[in-house]
């Protein structure tokens, strides 16, 4: 059960950090360069 347990939580975390991570890296591209990474459309940065 202990290692069952572990597992999940070992999983959630990697899923959590994947997920902050693209995230940052959304506002990052859209802020610094103007790019919509969902669209790949590039806007002007203001």
């Amino acid at each position: 059960m202990e290692r069952l347990l572990r597992k999940k939580v070992d999983g959630i975390c990697v899923h959590v950090v994947g997920k902050m991570t693209s995230h940052t890296l959304r506002i990052f591209l859209r802020q610094r360069f103007g790019i919509d990474v969902i669209t790949f459309e590039q806007h002007p940065v203001a």
